[in-house]
Order: C-alpha cells, then sequence, then structure tokens
C-alpha cells in the first residue's frame, strides 16, 4: 500500500512544523545497517504539538486510528543516498516533504520497491505526504544538486490502534466496531518464488559480442535441451565455453545472482554451480515448447535474459496497451509494461500481444479450477533487454512465436544447488545420514550416466 497526499498539512500547521527547523538538533543515523551515508535526524516524538496536536490532525486527514510509535524530522545533505531498508513489520509510516523552493530536476525521491524487480518513486514536493506500509522496501535520495538545500522530511511511525476492551472510562467497543478495526492483510502463498535481476547496458553488449562469436564458432546446444521448433536456418541455440575467459566471467556473475537468490529470497544456506549456458536465436515463427531443465544435484535453479528484440515483439504490445478491451480490464498495464500475474493469453490473442513473450507456469489452469478457489499459476512475461529471471529447475516454462523481421536473442543457463553437508546432516540419525551420501552417489551416477548418452547422440548428430 503507498498512498500519495498533495497539501497534506494547513498553512498554519506548516508554519509551526517549520519553526522547529529554524535551529534543529541533528543526530547522525544509519537508515539500515549497511548504509554508509550521513543520514541525519532530529526526534520530536517527546513534544506535545508532534504526539498530540498534529496525530490528531494525521488520523482526522487519514480517517484512521493510529497511535504514535515516533515522529522525527529527516535530513539529508548532497550525496547522501539512503540504503534500501524496511520500517517494521506491523505499522505504517508516512512522509511530507519539507522543502519549500525544491526544484524537482534536483531528485530527491523516495523509492520504493513494493513488487519485487519493480521500483516506484515518489517526488519530494512541497507538503505532499506519502503513506506507505512499513515492510514495503525503500530509500531516500539526496538532492543531486551540490548547491540545493537539505532534504527534509517529516517521518510518522505510526502503530494500528487495535485495543478492543478498553478501561475504565472508555466502553468496550461494539463487535462491528471491533472487527472493522482489526488489520486484515491479503498474503498471497505462491507455489514458487521467482526473482530478477536488471543488468546494465555495457554487460548486455559484451555478452552479445560473444553470441556473434558464438554464431560462428560455437557447438549446438540443441541436443541437451527438449527443443526448439524452428522456422527459420538462422536458429540456434549455442554453448557457451565454461573453460575461457568469458565462460569463467560470466558463471562468476551468475553465481553471484543465484547465491543471492537462494540465501537471500529463499533463506538457504546454499551455493549455486553455474555449470552452462546457452544462447537461443529465434526468428519469426520459432518458439520453444513446454519444459524444464535438468540439474546434476536434487535441486537446482534456471534462467533466462534478453538480449535483443525484434521491433514487432513491441509493436505488438502497444497495440494491445491501446485497446479498448484491455486499458478498462486492466488499467495498470499501462504503468507496469506487464498482464497481471494469473491473466491469461485469451485476451491478447487478437492483438498478438504476447507474441515473443515467455510464460511460467506452475498450475496449469484447469476448468474447475475456479469452482474450487485454485488460482492461476501462470505468468506472462514481456522480453526486456538486460533483464533476467531465475527459478526452480522444475519450474515449466515456454517462449511463444512471434511474426515479423528481426532477431529474438536471449541466454540461458542451469545452476547446480549445493547445500553443506553440516546444513543437510543436522539433527539426522546414523541410518538418515547414510542415505544421505548414497543419494549422492546415485545423482552421481546418474549424471554421468547422462551426459554419456548425450556425447554418444552427439555423436551420431554428427
Amino acid at each position: 500500500m503507498i498512498k500519495i497526499y498533495e497539501n497534506f498539512f494547513e498553512d498554519s500547521d506548516l508554519k509551526i512544523i517549520r519553526g522547529y527547523l529554524h535551529n534543529p538538533v541533528w543526530t547522525s543515523q544509519k537508515s539500515a545497517p549497511n548504509d554508509d551515508s550521513d543520514f541525519q535526524m532530529y526526534d520530536v516524538s517527546e513534544l506535545e504539538y508532534f504526539n498530540s496536536d498534529l496525530l490528531n490532525y494525521v488520523n482526522s486527514k487519514l480517517d484512521s486510528d493510529f497511535k504514535l510509535e515516533r515522529v522525527y524530522f529527516n535530513g539529508q545533505d548532497y550525496g547522501h543516498n539512503g540504503a534500501w531498508h524496511p520500517d517494521n513489520d506491523i505499522g505504517y509510516t508516512l512522509l511530507t516533504y519539507l522543502n519549500p523552493d525544491v526544484d524537482l530536476d534536483w531528485g530527491g525521491e523516495t523509492e520504493f520497491e513494493e513488487t519485487p524487480g519493480i521500483v516506484k518513486q515518489v517526488s519530494p514536493q512541497y507538503n505532499t505526504s506519502v503513506i506507505f506500509k512499513g515492510s514495503i522496501p525503500h530509500r531516500g535520495l539526496a538532492f543531486n544538486n551540490e548547491n540545493a538545500s537539505k532534504r527534509i522530511s517529516l517521518a510518522f511511525k505510526l502503530i494500528p490502534n487495535t485495543r478492543v476492551f478498553g478501561d475504565d472510562t472508555t466502553p468496550v467497543q461494539q463487535p462491528k466496531s471491533i472487527a472493522h478495526r482489526i488489520p486484515m492483510e491479503q498474503h498471497i502463498e505462491p507455489a514458487v518464488i521467482v526473482g530478477s535481476a536488471k543488468f546494465d547496458t555495457a554487460i548486455v553488449k559484451e555478452i552479445i559480442a560473444e553470441t556473434d562469436f558464438l554464431r560462428e564458432n560455437g557447438k549446438s546446444h540443441g541436443s541437451k535441451l527438449v527443443g526448439q521448433l524452428k522456422s527459420d536456418e538462422r536458429s540456434k541455440q549455442l554453448s557457451f565455453d565454461m573453460d575461457n575467459d568469458v565462460g569463467k566471467l560470466l558463471k562468476k556473475i551468475f553465481d553471484s545472482v543465484g547465491d543471492r537468490y537462494l540465501q537471500e529470497m529463499l533463506g538457504l544456506e546454499a551455493k549455486s554451480d553455474c555449470f552452462e549456458i546457452w544462447s537461443n536465436h529465434a526468428y519469426a515463427g520459432d518458439y520453444n515448447p513446454l519444459h524444464t531443465h535438468g540439474t546434476a544435484t536434487m535441486a537446482g535453479l534456471s534462467g533466462f535474459m534478453w538480449l535483443k528484440n525484434p521491433p514487432c515483439i513491441e509493436e505488438k504490445w502497444n497495440e494491445l496497451v491501446e485497446s479498448e478491451q484491455v486499458t478498462k480490464e486492466f488499467p495498470e498495464i499501462k504503468e507496469t509494461g506487464n498482464l497481471p500475474n494469473g491473466v491469461t493469453p485469451q485476451v491478447t490473442d487478437a492483438a498478438g500481444g504476447i507474441d515473443g513473450w515467455t510464460c511460467l507456469v506452475w498450475n496449469p489452469r484447469h476448468g474447475t479450477d475456479t469452482e474450487m478457489l485454485r488460482p492461476n499459476g501462470q505468468w506472462y512475461l514481456k522480453p526486456t533487454v538486460g533483464q533476467m529471471f531465475i527459478f526452480p529447475k522444475w519450474l515449466h516454462h515456454e517462449v511463444y512465436p512471434f511474426f515479423g523481421e528481426g532477431e529474438r536473442l536471449s541466454i540461458a543457463m542451469n545452476w547446480n544447488v549445493v547445500f553443506s553437508d553440516e546444513y543437510m546432516l543436522k539433527g539426522a540419525s546414523e541410518e538418515q545420514k547414510n542415505q544421505y551420501f548414497k543419494n549422492i552417489e546415485n545423482q552421481k551416477w546418474e549424471q554421468e550416466a547422462l551426459e554419456k548418452a548425450r556425447a554418444e547422440r552427439d555423436n551420431l548428430e554428427k
């Protein structure tokens, strides 16, 4: 939840609020444990005007019943951006920007990552307030003009007041009002956690240059895959050499992405081992059927990154976005640039709006699903140059064909996932430990047998 209010405080209150900034007592603080910037705070939580008069005004303005945890001024000088952080899990934060002479070319936005991988910005316009759940990661950017004044905001840390029974002087609330004041949130528990990363243009260009080299000198990777239905002689799937300098560098980069996914997003004590990378050169009519990837370990990761897209993909998408049917039903499409999770392709068939897209599938749709309250488990991803997605190896995915001139270029990769023996054997019996090491040996044998079969098939193809 992120809501913005313009002209939040009355002029009379603004005059008083800014009066406290004539001689503020700033103290240095960190917005997050990893924040090495000089972030400044002026705590006014003990002042009655802020914890009583102004709090009452805030509750009246928001039609709410918050109690105050803290209230303070934030100060940021040039060059001192805040670090990404959440505030708390149970409350809300109300920020009000207090620079009356701010030039929006100076930046100074507050950034929010309400949805993983999607950053929203709120400009620091004078007397504009933004309220958001404290659990949403965010950071405050300093002004980018070294001659600008200190960037100042007023922060209320607010907690929902859910007291039910009152005291001797407060009447007991009726059930209806009690239920109304109990915070209730929607928690969607998906069957899969998908990570994403955005690579800058310089890295993308370097990888494209390597795929150009592969086009002339690379070995086919097709025998290791489920297959691609090809309509053009230029269509290829080519293996990166994991032993040369480029392959080693990419492995290092992708292993760092895989480690962050495992440790930060899944909370696992595990390491990733990227063991293969290949390019996908697709042209009009090419597509990949529904499939999964394989790894040598029981747990594994798969991923892909878009490097180049034909113009027709964006053109078809623009046609879809401008269609009255879609924008009326899904107005957020224009802002996000993607179909909402769970929206099926039927909505786009006429315009071809998902031509060339990738679809992740963890719960195929059946006729009884709606009746059984089973959520859709499909996510349609619009190709975006430099965007990478990573997910468990068992996740089915497919690539739709496009129809137009140009190449759809992407790379894909697989990681083995390695847990430490100590982590896997915590609290295990001797019998369980023996079975664990036996399973490891069986996996090695199966992988060796698979590699031998693949080599024999490659020789037959030659």
